[in-house]
């Protein structure tokens, strides 16, 4: 993935980002383990989720469980 800064030299985004790039496979597994462990996801979604949101979180609770049975992945 090039961006053109100036004419002559392309030069990597991959490169530029620097501290705030997570390789996807880190990334996979700190969500894997938000979303596992019943306490972590409900504590996470419960402070993120908007009112209008708010309804849908035993919804995606008990998909959640249906997924990740016995908070196991």
């Amino acid at each position: 993935m090039f961006t053109i800064i100036s004419r002559s030299r392309p030069t990597c985004l991959h490169a530029r980002r620097g501290k705030n790039y997570i390789s996807t496979e880190r990334l996979a597994k700190e969500k894997l383990g938000t979303v596992a462990k019943e306490s972590i996801f409900m504590k996470t979604i419960t402070n993120n989720f908007t009112p209008y949101y708010a309804p849908l979180i035993p919804l995606l609770n008990r998909l959640r469980k249906a997924v990740f049975p016995k908070d196991k992945p």
